[in-house]
């Protein structure tokens, strides 16, 4: 149990790294007080963690069962959001930007749900 715990935290380590150097490298391209970088990791982690469930629920291979929690709780636990989100709608919303404050809230959510079903069908489909 231990070993499992280890290698979760260290995909939430790589999860938590990926999603900084993407930030700040989607930060570099756009400049905007919109979180596009967050937005986009929470898509991106979405349609992971849909393709992974799918793609891996569909396999007898133990080891792709036995490495999935490393991935679906440990990468995309830590690289995904949803604390950050909360907390850049609250400064949108603090600092009027309500236009954002709604792109933010409703394309995170709407597009998030849109890329688990995505990334499952894409898992189906292999």
């Amino acid at each position: 149990m231990f070993k499992n715990v280890l290698l979760i935290g260290f995909g939430g380590f790589c999860g938590t790294i990926a999603r900084y150097f993407l930030k700040i490298f989607i930060s570099n391209q756009v400049e905007s007080n919109f979180p596009y970088g967050i937005l986009v990791i929470n898509i991106v982690g979405s349609f992971i963690l849909g393709f992974l469930t799918e793609w891996w629920s569909n396999t007898d291979n133990s080891f792709f069962l036995s490495i999935s929690p490393v991935f679906i709780i440990g990468f995309c636990g830590g690289f995904t959001t949803f604390s950050t989100y909360s907390y850049d709608n609250v400064m949108l919303w603090q600092e009027g930007a309500y236009w954002h404050f709604f792109l933010n809230s409703f394309g995170s959510l709407f597009g998030g749900m849109i890329a688990v079903l995505v990334g499952m069908y894409v898992g189906r489909q292999l």
